[in-house]
């Protein structure tokens, strides 16, 4: 059973379910790291994945350990792909701070969604290290989070919004869950209050972070 937040809050997950449901969304995070990960976990058969060259063994990847369908991952970020383990040649000014993510709708929750990977590639790297305190009015009065994963939460939220916004209205699920690992888990609090701070009486946000800090 989903246990509902109070319109306009976002709270810890223990509070949205169990256990199971926990574990559940750990997975989501986990699974953000790709098919060369998970199948260097053993978690997944990377040989039985499509070609790596293509959007499907990332879907397929997200579905093997989620147990969703591929359909149910309704949007990526998928610029990075083989290339998350390249080097830039930019310079950091230029490189893209954004994490990859993807946007899910879970029907075992009745929820969506949006797992965003931690650290993997040098331009997560330079998100890391872009270290100084800056503004962050969403997590209230004179608040102040780490101002490179602001900037990646700002563009996850940009980025995210209209598919997260198309799959609540396609399913009906009013429930947002904001989860991730590492980087993603710190980029995940920040996205999940601003979130609830757009959204305050209508859809409700959950966060499933697993070991980070914002």
């Amino acid at each position: 059973e989903i246990v509902e937040n109070p319109p306009g809050k976002w709270e810890d997950l223990g509070a949205f379910g169990n256990f199971r449901n926990d574990e559940r969304v750990c997975r989501f995070a986990l699974a953000a790291y790709g098919p060369f990960v998970l199948g260097s976990m053993g978690v997944i058969n990377i040989r039985d994945l499509p070609s790596i060259a293509s959007e499907h063994p990332w879907k397929q990847s997200i579905s093997d350990y989620t147990g969703i369908p591929q359909q149910d991952i309704v949007y990526f970020k998928n610029e990075e792909n083989s290339a998350a383990y390249t080097v830039p040649a930019r310079v950091a000014a230029d490189v893209d701070l954004c994490p990859f993510f993807y946007v899910a709708v879970d029907k075992h929750t009745r929820s969506v969604v949006l797992s965003i990977r931690g650290t993997l590639s040098l331009a997560d790297v330079l998100t890391d290290c872009i270290a100084d305190a800056t503004p962050f009015p969403p997590g209230g009065p004179n608040a102040v989070a780490h101002s490179g994963m602001v900037k990646a939460a700002e563009l996850v939220r940009s980025r995210a919004g209209n598919a997260i916004d198309e799959a609540m209205k396609s399913s009906g699920y009013s429930h947002l869950t904001v989860t991730g690992h590492s980087l993603g888990a710190a980029v995940a609090h920040l996205v999940a209050l601003t979130f609830a701070a757009d959204w305050r009486d209508e859809p409700q946000v959950s966060l499933g972070g697993v070991a980070g800090e914002a």
